[in-house]
């Protein structure tokens, strides 16, 4: 599409974690520009649609925020290595108070297996960076919280290895509808950079069982 782009041009911006793209046409009228566009837009989503999440330039966030709450999802996070970044996030948006019960900090072994249940034999022959932590996590938070959605993160940010664990590899639990997804992540570059992918990816989670979509 954009080798044979003539009008409506099509463009890419990448950020940090998200891919945008902005359809533009100079047709003659307002109502053969939009025409114009509204096609283009069809031809994109038929070729990537799976990994497409809004075409009205919403944040990822913001997508899922607002399902859950039209929806009256309610949701707990349980975080580790973000140390409450999820939680200012979701807090940034207006409203969020119908539907967000709490974020737990549990940076320590000792706060997860206190506040969340997370059992000792687990953690010393998993490590806290491990999928059976994640999900110990997601299934703890639900058993304390009642909520709807429970999202859990842990993982190593850096600077340095720990537990053997690479710099950077991450790992997220959700909790709905009776089940826990499970899923590994890595991203190199500094703590800021990797605790804001793993922030990015909380959402992306959230996502993917709110919609039954992959984006991946």
């Amino acid at each position: 599409l954009i080798d044979n782009q003539t009008d409506p041009t099509l463009a890419t911006y990448a950020g940090e974690a998200e891919c945008t793209l902005r359809i533009a046409s100079k047709r003659a009228t307002r109502a053969e520009a939009i025409e114009a566009v509204d096609d283009m837009m069809m031809q994109v989503l038929e070729r990537v649609g799976e990994y497409v999440f809004s075409v009205d330039d919403e944040d990822l966030q913001d997508v899922v925020l607002d399902r859950m709450h039209m929806d009256g999802t309610t949701l707990a996070a349980a975080e580790s290595m973000t140390g409450g970044m999820f939680a200012a996030r979701v807090t940034d948006k207006p409203g969020v108070s119908a539907f967000f019960d709490r974020s737990c900090v549990t940076y320590s072994n000792r706060a997860k297996m206190e506040e969340l249940g997370v059992y000792k034999s687990t953690l010393d022959k998993y490590g806290a960076i491990s999928p059976e932590c994640a999900r110990e996590m997601a299934e703890g938070l639900h058993r304390k919280t009642g909520c709807d959605l429970c999202v859990a993160v842990t993982g190593n940010a850096g600077p340095n290895p720990d537990e053997g664990k690479e710099v950077g590899k991450y790992y997220i639990g959700v909790w709905y509808r009776d089940d826990v997804i499970v899923s590994e992540h890595f991203r190199k570059g500094d703590r800021g950079r990797i605790r804001r992918d793993a922030c990015f990816n909380m959402f992306k989670q959230m996502y993917k069982v709110l919609f039954n979509k992959s984006l991946t």
